[in-house]
């Protein structure tokens, strides 16, 4: 089975060549990784504005085997767990909403 299941991201299939076909625009060498500033083009592509310390703090925790680039796993981990923080705040966002009496 695809490489996924072993970080138990519980993706579809779709959505893992989704994300393989973006770490890919990327990854221009085709050599399984990215460097720190084509991630951060990526993210900022992405419509991701953040500061120094935001871009170190991030990396720091994606670049699990600290080797100064970013291979497709981490990649994936890191979009898994921004689309769930996402569906999450959404989420709590239409629950806050449904309670809101002043609308």
């Amino acid at each position: 089975m695809s490489e996924n299941n072993s970080y138990n991201l519980e993706i579809s299939p779709e959505e893992y060549e989704e994300y393989k076909e973006a770490f890919d625009m990327y990854d221009k060498d085709g050599s399984g990784s990215i460097s720190v500033m084509e991630f951060i083009k990526a993210l900022k592509n992405m419509g991701q504005t953040l500061s120094q310390d935001e871009i170190n703090n991030l990396i720091q925790n994606i670049d699990g085997d600290n080797s100064g680039e970013i291979d497709f796993n981490e990649f994936l981990i890191f979009m898994v767990q921004k689309k769930r923080n996402k569906d999450e705040e959404d989420l709590i966002l239409r629950a806050f909403k449904s309670f809101d009496k002043d609308k």
